[in-house]
């Protein structure tokens, strides 16, 4: 009867979660012990989280008819998920947006420069999930946590992971990408068509194009280039070799370009730079050429008509002109009009030179202003946004002065290798060589009057010497 009274007096609840549990000393119980009181919360089951000190408070001090929180369970922590920390652009790359412009127009032409790994190049890092720490009630129960889920992604192509199961590299220089949960690297960047869907293709590495590359559009890499189609009107330039399975398209417009090799079924418009070789299979039509060694058109049908067709040191076809007596302009050798632009080179890089040493002048004196500014206490904001834009002005200046320089530079030095030519330079002739051709030979120049047929045109004690072609 008395334990009864007790509990009466003595009211102990649970909260729904039973993490917490609640005590209400009523009055009439001024005469209970704290032995009493712990034997109820014994009764109650309530045996974890108790907290002693705060219960003899409330009973030194007499803390009646009040509702104390006198024992706390330790609450779960769910599992934290895994994440993946991705190191590269994960958006691909015909998905992402045109470049706009601070001015608020969209080059739809442009969608910035491709993503380009290293071999070794941390691509991801998983941060393993948790398994989170279980929850113990006032009551002593146990509830198990639920555990984060691990994140779900596969090593690729040329990817490595990691012993520890969380670090994916490169094993591999190229274009790395993620698609559906899967990291990979592609030596090359391969597309369809180069057009509006991707815009400009710019890569550090090989580029192939399944399709072709559209008028208007620019294809820029560090590597080599493979167009399984045509090119249109458009410019496309390697440091490697240039290999086209169709070919360029009629009409004017275009810039090929190769610091190695270009070769290619036909070729009407447009100019094509080759550091080396150019070798077109079928026709070059109305195109202007510069090969560092050789132009080669005869695996077919072996025409060149019409345009400009330079080479250090060998051009060689199967029709040379045609019966409407087409002009068409053949160079071959170092020529007075390579030894003129060369010191016109020597000059531009001379001039770039001294303007780069006085924009070094003006950037020191824009460090100068601004560090001033700064250390003047109370900081003049519209004077620093001047000095500051003045700063970007001229760094965009120094910018654009620097690319001119490397494309200088590169024109010398090719300049220089073509002046080194050791053989007599040649022109052969498989077939006719119609009237409308003109030959120069480094400085020596012939003009074809009458039909010609299997010829070797070549120099000898500065006279241009035609010999029969077997």
């Amino acid at each position: 009867m008395e334990d009864q009274k007790k509990c009466e007096e003595i009211k102990i609840w649970l909260s729904e979660d039973k993490l917490t549990a609640f005590m209400s000393i009523s009055k009439e119980s001024e005469e209970t012990t704290l032995e009493e009181i712990f034997n109820i919360l014994h009764d109650h089951g309530i045996i974890f989280g108790i907290n002693h000190e705060y219960i003899k408070k409330i009973v030194r001090d007499k803390l009646y008819n009040q509702d104390h929180v006198i024992a706390t369970g330790n609450p779960s922590v769910q599992g934290a998920d895994a994440r993946v920390k991705f190191f590269f652009n994960t958006i691909p790359y015909l998905d992402r947006h045109s470049i706009e412009y601070s001015s608020g127009s969209t080059d739809y032409h442009d969608k910035g420069k491709i993503d380009k790994v290293a071999e070794g190049t941390v691509l991801a890092e998983i941060i393993p999930h948790t398994e989170g720490s279980s929850c113990m009630t006032v009551i002593g129960d146990e509830i198990k946590a639920i555990p984060g889920n691990p994140a779900h992604i596969t090593a690729g192509e040329n990817v490595i992971l990691a012993k520890d199961g969380f670090v994916y590299k490169s094993a591999v220089s190229g274009h790395p990408q993620f698609h559906n949960g899967r990291i990979s690297v592609s030596s090359y960047f391969e597309v369809e068509d180069v057009d509006l869907t991707t815009g400009n293709v710019i890569f550090d590495g090989d580029v192939r194009v399944k399709g072709n590359i559209r008028s208007g559009f620019n294809v820029y890499s560090e590597g080599n280039i493979t167009v399984e189609s045509c090119i249109h009107h458009a410019e496309v330039i390697a440091k490697g070799s240039i290999t086209v399975k169709g070919g360029k398209t009629a009409g004017e417009g275009g810039f090929i370009k190769s610091r190695i090799d270009v070769s290619m079924d036909f070729l009407e418009g447009g100019r094509v730079e080759a550091k080396h070789d150019l070798l077109v299979r079928k026709a070059i039509i109305n195109s202007d050429v510069y090969a560092g060694n050789s132009v080669i058109c005869e695996e077919t049908d072996g025409l060149i008509s019409g345009g400009s067709i330079h080479a250090t040191n060998l051009i060689r076809a199967n029709i040379l002109g045609s019966e409407n007596n087409h002009p068409t302009e053949i160079v071959l050798g170092y020529t007075e009009k390579s030894k003129e632009r060369l010191v016109e080179l020597k000059k531009l890089i001379q001039k770039i030179n001294e303007d780069l040493m006085d924009y070094s002048e003006e950037f020191k004196a824009c460090h100068d202003a601004i560090n001033q500014i700064k250390s003047s206490g109370v900081i003049d904001q519209d004077k620093l946004a001047l000095v500051q834009a003045s700063y970007n002005e001229t760094d965009q200046e120094v910018h654009a002065l620097m690319i001119e320089f490397k494309k200088l530079k590169e024109e010398l030095q090719d300049n220089i290798d073509n002046s080194n030519y050791t053989d007599a330079p040649k022109l052969c002739v498989s077939g006719n060589i119609y009237p409308g051709v003109k030959i120069t030979i480094g400085s020596c120049k012939f003009e074809v009057k009458h039909v010609l047929s299997n010829k070797i045109f070549t120099i000898r004690n500065d006279l241009i010497k035609i010999l029969p072609y077997v």
